[in-house]
């Protein structure tokens, strides 16, 4: 275990490369775009957590001290930890969901740690081979009648039906690893939000962006 100083000297170097990530997103997408809000959320949370956790100590102390207040400040810290925690694993995942953004329409050079691991996550064999499992997943429906239902919305499989070949590709691709960051995030997008075109029922629509996710690639 960390020194207490030694811990809290990577605490704040840690928050310092927070607030120099954000201060270089504000500058380079502008004070109002998702990823500097979601940012400066997350720093306000970080730091919330902290103050929770030096209270929680105090409490701790007091109730070794036996101390009455201690107990109750432990156990109201621990609720409050359990809140901020909750509201910092949905921000970690709207942080990702911007870079992930951004990176689908070309700017995955932009000089951000948050955009760099990202990068990493789009770029892991195993994350590709997960997105290359959920396309053949896909396969059968086109072998059956009507609309089915996936994880994420309902899927006309006739429109599957008439892009199964391309489905193929892309999933090969994907098991190659012949793919770019831009390109797993379009693939990623195409399979995870309601409002893309595989979950629509227009099959030129989706043979399109199937075509620009190779085109990418």
């Amino acid at each position: 275990m960390l020194a207490p100083r030694r811990q809290h000297r990577v605490v704040h170097a840690r928050d310092d490369r927070a607030g120099r990530d954000r201060a270089v997103a504000a500058t380079l997408l502008g004070d109002r775009h998702p990823l500097v809000l979601t940012l400066e959320q997350l720093e306000a949370s970080r730091g919330h957590l902290a103050l929770l956790a030096a209270v929680h100590v105090a409490g701790l102390a007091l109730w070794w001290a036996a101390v009455p207040l201690g107990m109750t400040l432990v156990v109201g810290a621990i609720g409050a930890e359990v809140l901020v925690g909750g509201r910092l694993f949905l921000l970690l995942g709207e942080r990702r969901d911007a870079c992930r953004a951004l990176i689908a329409t070309g700017r995955e050079d932009l000089p951000l740690a948050a955009i760099a691991r990202e990068r990493a996550r789009l770029a892991a064999p195993q994350h590709q081979e997960q997105l290359a499992q959920a396309i053949a997943r896909l396969m059968p429906l086109a072998r059956r009648p009507g609309v089915a239902v996936t994880a994420h919305a309902p899927v006309d499989v006739q429109v599957v039906r008439q892009v199964a070949v391309e489905l193929l590709e892309l999933m090969w691709m994907l098991r190659m690893r012949h793919v770019s960051a831009r390109a797993v995030a379009l693939v990623e997008q195409l399979l995870s939000s309601p409002g893309s075109p595989l979950y629509g029922d227009d099959a030129d629509l989706l043979r399109r962006e199937l075509g620009r996710v190779r085109y990418l690639a």
